[in-house]
């Protein structure tokens, strides 16, 4: 770590000089600053525009989602609109959502919030041109946003079809303010319809203005430099590789609510970038950091030993919902037969990764819904850690060891290649797995690349253009039945669906899934499309880790099966 980190921790330990006090409904805040060290630098800061678990860990006090899901039941509750009404179901086949944002509602600058902020927020997200990518599924939801014109707080959402969690898809996100995102008001200028119109979105990516929108917002002036929400802390300075600050609202308008969404506890939220984990617990020791979110088991069972008697840290332990996987390209020539894909999935040995690297503690996967999750299916079976059947798929594929030089080949368009194949790997984990797999892979008779390269250039050069064919990654899924439409469905093998897969099954499955109004039809559909992603070999699933949080014993605070696994906000000094 380079002298400048070491300096600004030194300035930020100073400003934990202060006391307690108590606001109105009783919930202690404080002049006290949170400290909170990050492993790298978040990207960007924008909800809607690659929400990445780095960026959300910082935006989730920046912004507020117009509902969320409950991590205590699961359930859909509002947060910035007055209820989560029932849907209206029309002679059509159409269906509708009236909502009515809070009368208190008020952006960073105090202007009001309205529909015309949620139509915004969503036409943002569904513009061809912007990096919205996690969110582009939504055409297929929402078809229309209706704002009142008597009362801008109330808006109605138009869905021509049913689909799969209609309701969590129009309200679980973040809103922004349309008068600061868009000060030209260029997004008036066209629909959610025209959008999904085919002509008239030709016309409109032809006109300069409609594209300089996206570029804008896709820029760093709106992820970087103008970041403003509705939620209880703002946007303060970004230190470029040093630090980002928010600070508590004064006059917040949701300063008497209950919600942990909006409470604001500690005075300043400051995000240190300490890339070292070691020095970043010392760091703790000394008093300068107050959380370090997703401690390696290594580090933890070192810092847990040599901890003990001072009694300046502490631990939580979270199951979140994200796990590791491996993406296989199905695009590349080498990946393209099943066979090839179902022998590294049985080559692949989940227990030597688990008992490696997080000493035993973690979930095994089979499914893209983690075993604690609602809609899991139980009955998969899992086929890694055997090498005997893994040679068995390499044959039937044709691949064999022919000239005994411990490499599988095979004849392909007329010239004998060998199994090589490349993994590219960016962070410290990542290089670990790809070692590990390297020599499982080895034991099988293919030889593995492992590449390393920075996540930025590999999601551009690599992810993006499907210029790839394995790549270690870390999902996260939300509280409820995953929609696998996004990820898996081939209508989107050039965008969201990063593994290209292809299967008249599966989209016949998800079609089930994402349109059928029984819950008990839906279920069972899902199990089988669980079931059939598996048996393809679409990606290999690794495991679930239990997030270990590192806290200050100045402060008290709980875990959060919500992602980021806690909420700062809600942290309050100790009272020993």
């Amino acid at each position: 770590m380079g002298k400048s980190k070491f300096t600004l921790l030194s300035i930020l330990a100073i400003l934990f000089i202060g006391g307690c006090k108590s606001d109105k409904n009783g919930a202690a805040d404080t002049d006290a600053d949170f400290v909170i060290r990050m492993a790298k630098q978040a990207e960007q800061i924008n909800p809607i525009l690659f929400p990445s678990p780095i960026a959300r860990e910082i935006y989730q006090y920046i912004f507020t989602p117009i509902a969320e899901i409950d991590p205590d039941n699961l359930e859909l509750v509002p947060l910035l609109i007055k209820a989560i009404n029932p849907l209206v179901t029309h002679e059509d086949g159409s269906y509708t959502l009236d909502a009515e944002i809070l009368k208190e509602a008020k952006w960073d600058d105090g202007t009001p919030i309205t529909g015309a902020d949620y139509a915004f927020t969503l036409k943002s997200m569904l513009h061809p041109a912007t990096d919205a990518s996690s969110y582009k599924y939504m055409k297929e939801i929402i078809n229309d946003v209706l704002v009142d014109e008597a009362n801008p707080k109330k808006f109605t959402i138009v869905f021509d079809d049913y689909s799969m969690d209609m309701k969590e898809s129009a309200l679980n996100f973040e809103l922004l303010p349309q008068h600061i995102y868009d000060p030209e008001n260029i997004t008036k200028t066209f629909t959610l319809r025209d959008l999904a119109d085919t002509t008239k979105l030709a016309t409109l990516s032809q006109d300069s203005t409609f594209m300089r929108f996206a570029t804008e917002l896709n820029g760093p002036k709106y992820t970087r430099e103008i970041i403003s929400g509705s939620g209880p802390y703002a946007f303060v300075e970004w230190k470029d590789n040093e630090a980002i600050i928010l600070e508590r609202k004064a006059n917040y308008w949701a300063k008497d609510r209950t919600e942990e969404m909006f409470k604001a506890n500690p005075a300043k939220i400051i995000f240190v970038i300490i890339p070292d984990e070691t020095a970043a617990i010392t760091q703790m020791a000394a008093g300068n950091v107050d959380l370090i979110n997703s401690v390696t088991v290594n580090t933890y069972e070192t810092f847990q030993d040599s901890v003990k008697g001072n009694g300046n840290i502490s631990w939580l332990n979270v199951q979140l919902p994200k796990f590791y996987v491996y993406l296989l390209n199905h695009k590349d020539k080498m990946l393209q037969d099943k066979n090839v894909r179902k022998a590294l999935q049985a080559i692949n040995n989940t227990d030597e990764y688990i008992k490696t690297f997080e000493n035993g503690n973690a979930t095994k996967l089979t499914s893209f819904v983690p075993s604690f999750l609602p809609g899991y299916n139980k009955d998969i079976k899992n086929i890694g850690g055997q090498l005997d059947l893994a040679a068995k798929y390499l044959k039937e594929a044709g691949w064999e060891d022919t000239n005994a030089n411990g490499t599988v080949d095979k004849v392909m368009d007329g010239k004998k290649e060998e199994l090589k194949l490349q993994m590219l790997v960016s962070g410290d984990l990542s290089v670990k797995f790809g070692l590990l797999f390297k020599e499982q892979c080895a034991k099988a008779g293919i030889e593995l690349d492992v590449v390393r390269k920075d996540f930025p250039l590999v999601r551009k050069e690599n992810l993006n253009t499907r210029n790839y064919q394995i790549i270690p990654t870390l999902f996260s899924v939300e509280l409820i039945l995953e929609n696998p439409f996004d990820a898996y469905h081939s209508s989107n093998a050039e965008t969201t669906n990063v593994s290209s897969y292809t299967s008249a099954e599966a989209d016949s499955l998800i079609n089930i899934i994402t349109t059928v109004e029984s819950d008990e039809t839906r279920i069972a559909t899902h199990k089988k499309l669980q079931d059939e992603i598996y048996d393809d070999a679409v990606m290999i699933y690794l495991y679930a880790p239990i997030d270990r949080i590192a806290l200050s014993d100045k402060w008290e605070g709980k875990a959060s099966l919500s992602r980021p696994g806690y909420r700062a906000n809600t942290f309050t000094l100790s009272k020993n």
